[in-house]
């Protein structure tokens, strides 16, 4: 992800850190240690770096079952944050709070960027991997994405980023629900 910060176009080295499975090693790992918060924060925040206004990666991670990795490793980290205040534990204290939160931060954005619905990329004939809105609507809902954006919503209320990103996403996969 640090190599993708601020990648030029003539460097191009997000794409290659693409050619190179590095964004499947990522995926492989914030899925095997999803209960890890600060693997599944790093690893988000990578996967971001990679994928943020990036075409090609977010194809590419859509291909990889990224959204059903992205959405598994946000339920696992949100329901161990939820258990440990639900006990009465002080998360401040073992420093799960912040993590979790910027973890989840992170993989809302991934999230809200993929859904991004694009003018220039509605022909799917041109682009052989393009997934078009509907498809990855269904894609991102069967994942679990209203689960996940609400459980976000209500367990950081405080964090604006999370809390817009969550509203715009749910309004735009048709939630019929309240939302926060």
């Amino acid at each position: 992800g640090a190599l993708a910060d601020g990648d030029s176009q003539d460097l191009n080295i997000t794409q290659k850190i693409i050619e190179n499975n590095g964004l499947e090693a990522i995926l492989n790992a914030i899925d095997w240690f999803r209960y890890h918060d600060e693997v599944v924060y790093w690893g988000l925040w990578a996967i971001f770096m990679i994928c943020f206004e990036n075409e090609d990666g977010r194809q590419f991670l859509v291909r990889m079952g990224g959204i059903q990795m992205v959405c598994r490793a946000l339920r696992t980290i949100l329901k161990d944050y939820s258990d440990i205040v639900r006990n009465g534990h002080d998360a401040n204290i073992l420093n799960t709070k912040s993590s979790t939160m910027e973890a989840t931060r992170h993989g809302v954005a991934v999230l809200f960027d993929i859904l991004r619905h694009k003018e220039e990329c509605t022909d799917t004939r041109s682009r052989p991997f393009f997934f078009d809105f509907v498809e990855l609507r269904r894609m991102v809902l069967n994942a679990g994405l209203h689960c996940v954006v609400l459980d976000a919503m209500q367990l950081f209320r405080e964090n604006t980023e999370i809390m817009m990103m969550g509203q715009q996403m749910l309004v735009a996969t048709e939630y019929t629900g309240d939302i926060l």
